[in-house]
């Protein structure tokens, strides 16, 4: 399998599906609670992403000292 990310930082931004995108939902990665996610987001992306998340906050506080 293939698939192309993104990653996108958006502010007060309108946010809305259009055209091949079905739904858009808002999901704290750590807590996706009871969605249900594609395997490839829920194996793949999500973690990719905790750990991108995790290592900033980690830059950061140690930024912070």
């Amino acid at each position: 399998m293939i698939a192309d990310l993104s990653l996108l930082r958006v502010s007060g931004e309108d946010i809305a599906a259009t055209t091949e995108i079905e739904e858009i939902r808002w999901i704290a990665p750590a807590r996706q609670g009871n969605i249900i996610v594609a395997p490839l987001t829920e194996h793949h992306i999500l973690p990719v992403y905790l750990r991108r998340a995790n290592r900033a906050a980690g830059q950061a506080k140690s930024g912070a000292d």
